[in-house]
């Protein structure tokens, strides 16, 4: 174990576990810019696979954002919303349920939202997401140098965090 000083206060801790988006890494620079693709790929597909169904494209743009818990004026996730707190199968299920409500049947939604959640969501992150908070690689450096352990907590798939973490 290592003796940690934070403030006036002294710890004896072996291991740190980070939340990976908002603490190692800028969680809206990733999944802001991931979300509108998702979105923007949705009403397009809503609209060719189904003009008759919709009077105005707007209106699953905009229930698509607010379903996921984004704010697109002010280009944030909301904190406490569904992107930002629920896992993927779980976003996945809000947005099968927003294509229904619009027409779809529902196993083409469920199989649309896992199309577009595989090919935009989960996909490979490029260097240009990836936004570290600080300087993550000095402060593991650190951690590491003092023998303190540290691992990651996170609701993503394995595949895009362990490439997010080797940017």
């Amino acid at each position: 174990m290592a003796l940690v000083q934070v403030g006036h206060r002294q710890f004896d801790i072996d291991t740190v576990v980070f939340d990976k988006d908002g603490t190692l890494i800028d969680f809206n620079h990733l999944w802001l810019s991931r979300t509108q693709a998702l979105v923007e790929s949705l009403v397009q597909r809503s609209h060719t696979a189904r003009t008759n169904q919709f009077e105005n494209p707007a209106d699953i743009h905009a229930l698509l954002y607010r379903s996921l818990g984004v704010d697109p004026l002010s280009r944030r996730v909301l904190a406490d919303g569904p992107l930002a707190t629920i896992p993927r199968h779980k976003l996945m299920f809000i947005v099968a349920t927003v294509l229904y409500q619009h027409g779809w049947s529902w196993h083409d939604a469920e199989n649309e939202a896992e199309q577009q959640f595989a090919a935009i969501m989960t996909a490979r992150p490029g260097a240009d997401e990836i936004r570290s908070i600080g300087d993550v690689g000095a402060l593991l450096a650190r951690l590491n140098q003092v023998g303190i352990t540290t691992t990651v907590a996170t609701s993503d798939d394995r595949m895009p965090t362990e490439a997010t973490l080797a940017l």
